[in-house]
Parts: C-alpha cells; sequence; structure tokens
C-alpha cells in the first residue's frame, strides 16, 4: 500500500484536535445501522476548487476495531486519512473537483461496487489491494483503500458509507508562524512514528516553482548543539546545498526546526531563501507540548 507522508497514532478524542473527527466504531451487530449519506446531506456542502490545507473537510465515522488511526494529511488537491495495524492497513481519501484520483492502477479487475448513499462505486482490485471508489460530489473523487483485512470489500465498504465531507475544521499544531512571502500553504502534516513520538508540521512552497519550499515542524529528536542566535534564542543553522535548516531546542528530546530549499543554487536565490528563512525561523514558537495535541493551537499562520 502507499504510505501516507504523515502517520498519526492518537485516539479517536485527540483526532478531533487535527481536524479529523472519528467517532466511536459500533459494535459489531449494529453494521446494519450505520447510516448512509444521504442526498439532502451531500448537497449541504458544496465541494470546493480546491481544498484549504489549514482546514480538514474528512471525517470517517467508522473503522474496524483492530486498526488505529495512524495519519492524517491536507494538500490543495488531496485529503487523506490512514489506519494500520500490524499487515492491516486503510487509507481513505478526498479530492476536489477535476483532482486527478488518489491512486492509479497497473493490472487492477474492476467491477461494479455497491452504492454509497445515492452514488454507485467501482470495486478495483490489484494483486492484494483494493479500491472502493465513488464520487463524493459531482466530479469529486472519494476512495477506501484496503489490504490485509478480511472480507475487504465488506469491510470498505462499511467505511465509505461512513465518509463525510463537510465545511472543515482547523487543523491544529504545535507551532505558530509567519507565512512566508510569496509562498502559499502546501500541505500540513502530522506524524506518529512506530514508537509512539509525534511529529507535525506546515509546509509553504512558491506557486510559480514547487521546488521551493519552506516548512516549520516540531519533532522528537534532541537537538544539536546552536551555532548562532537568532531573535534571541540558541539555534543552529545549517547549509547543505541549496537546503538551509535552523532548528531551536524546545526541551531534551523535541526540537523546532525550519527547512528551506531554494528553487536552485543561485548565489542570488540562495541568498535571498537564507534571508526569508532566517526571518521565519525568527517568528516560529512552539504552541503547547508536542506529545499533546490537545495542546495544540488552531490558528498556527500569524
Amino acid at each position: 500500500m502507499r504510505r501516507l507522508l504523515i502517520i498519526t497514532g492518537v485516539s479517536a478524542a485527540l483526532l478531533a484536535g487535527f481536524g479529523l473527527l472519528l467517532q466511536p466504531s459500533p459494535r459489531a451487530d449494529d453494521e446494519a445501522h450505520v447510516p448512509d449519506p444521504t442526498p439532502a446531506s451531500a448537497a449541504a456542502t458544496a465541494a470546493p476548487e480546491s481544498f484549504d490545507p489549514l482546514r480538514s473537510r474528512l471525517t470517517v465515522g467508522w473503522l474496524p476495531e483492530t486498526l488505529t488511526a495512524r495519519g492524517s494529511s491536507t494538500t490543495p488537491v488531496l485529503e487523506e486519512l490512514y489506519a494500520s495495524h500490524a499487515t492491516s492497513d486503510v487509507l481513505v481519501s478526498i479530492v476536489p473537483p477535476g483532482a486527478p484520483p488518489p491512486a492509479y492502477f497497473t493490472d487492477a479487475t474492476v467491477q461494479p461496487g455497491p452504492p454509497i448513499g445515492a452514488k454507485s462505486s467501482r470495486w478495483y482490485t490489484d494483486r492484494a489491494v483494493h479500491f472502493l471508489r465513488w464520487e463524493w460530489a459531482p466530479g469529486a473523487v472519494a476512495q477506501v483503500e484496503i489490504s490485509g483485512l478480511s472480507d475487504p470489500l465488506g469491510t470498505a465498504t462499511r467505511i465509505a458509507r461512513s465518509v463525510r465531507v463537510g465545511d472543515g475544521t482547523p487543523v491544529a499544531l504545535p507551532l505558530t508562524t509567519s507565512r512566508p512571502r510569496d509562498l502559499v500553504t502546501l500541505r500540513t502534516d502530522v506524524v506518529r512514528d512506530r514508537f509512539g513520538d509525534l511529529t507535525a508540521g506546515v509546509t509553504f512552497s512558491s506557486p510559480t516553482d514547487p521546488d521551493a519550499q519552506i516548512e516549520v515542524s516540531a519533532i522528537p529528536e534532541r537537538a544539536d548543539p546552536p551555532t548562532t542566535t537568532l531573535g534571541g534564542r540558541p539555534a543552529r543553522e545549517i547549509l547543505i546545498g541549496d537546503e538551509r535548516t535552523v532548528t531551536f531546542a524546545l526541551d531534551p528530546k523535541t526540537q523546532l526546526r525550519i527547512r528551506c530549499r531554494a528553487a536552485d543554487d543561485r548565489s542570488s536565490t540562495v541568498g535571498a531563501l537564507r534571508a526569508e528563512c532566517l526571518r521565519i525561523a525568527a517568528s516560529a514558537h512552539p504552541a503547547g507540548m508536542l506529545s499533546d495535541p490537545r495542546s495544540w493551537t488552531a490558528h498556527p499562520i500569524r
């Protein structure tokens, strides 16, 4: 299965802090009572031309009890929720109208799938991975990707029928930062690794050259010794090729990292990037504790 760029492992109660409102799983004998979206509720939310990476629209109301919600990611053209356990994986994705579907198939077989609300669906099988795909709004694809679970079609159908797409809730992050000049918000990510440690951040990029990026994130790594002072705080600044990184120690096990990549390696481009990178680094501060998503801010961009 394709790996999601972020992997979080928080409880259903804490997922609200990430904008992913995962409702408690019904008991097995309640399966017949999981409601389908109705045409009226589907029409209540107009499909946007693109997603706001700072707002989460996707809600998944049911997952198998054996799975843990592991991740969420939001970009202008894709929002995903990932869950897993051992060798079992589920990836729920939505895209805005006209955006490419969230997966491609090589040798997949395809057949009609069950109705999802008032919409028809298609069921794809590509070796050991299965995909249930339907439209959550006209021209806007939703998909459940599933592997390693018994009754994949039945499980994917139940997950799909619990999917809701709303107006969006703010994505909370453990940091605040100024918005980089001439860059747009590319994505927000929250990650929990297999040891239970969280990483969370926001990435900005140039609308004309996606290679030019600034990423601000809080990560569970011990900071190396500082090399300079920035905004009155000890900081470490390093340059490797066209990528500059500034880090601040938040505590013995956590650091705030600002990673900046130039569009090319010309001295003028690298110099301009350094000035903006240092400005953003000086503006970046922690918000709450990285280990406690309930303490994060829903307004990370100042």
